[in-house]
């Protein structure tokens, strides 16, 4: 019974502490103070990663022009949830920005039929 508890807490414990990182991760990102955001946000990727852990990874690599690992960060995102549209957009306005504009429009054609 003992040890059943000390797991008990543990688990719950850890979910805390990842719930805690991302939102020290936030808070810094928020800031603009982005080393902190990365840190912090590197620590709940290194566990179980939650597409919003993905998605504000990505918004932290745009900030820090680094489009092409933002890229994959939304594709994590768009793997696990297919309808965050939210996403898809990001995508998009990275490949419209880079001139990329044939691949930003078949990418939304997907999206929204016309």
């Amino acid at each position: 019974m003992r040890s059943f508890t000390f797991f008990i807490f543990w688990l719950i414990a850890g979910h805390v502490l990842a719930q805690d990182y991302y939102d020290r991760a936030r808070k810094y990102y928020n800031e603009n103070n982005l080393d902190s955001a990365r840190f912090y946000i590197n620590l709940n990727l290194s566990k179980k990663p939650t597409t919003e852990d993905y998605f504000l990874s990505g918004m932290i690599h745009e900030s820090e022009n680094k489009d092409i690992r933002a890229l994959a960060d939304y594709e994590a995102v768009i793997q696990k949830d297919s309808y965050n549209l939210e996403a898809y957009f990001q995508k998009g306005l990275i490949y419209y920005n880079s001139a990329g504009t044939e691949q930003a429009q078949s990418r939304q054609s997907k999206i929204l039929p016309m």
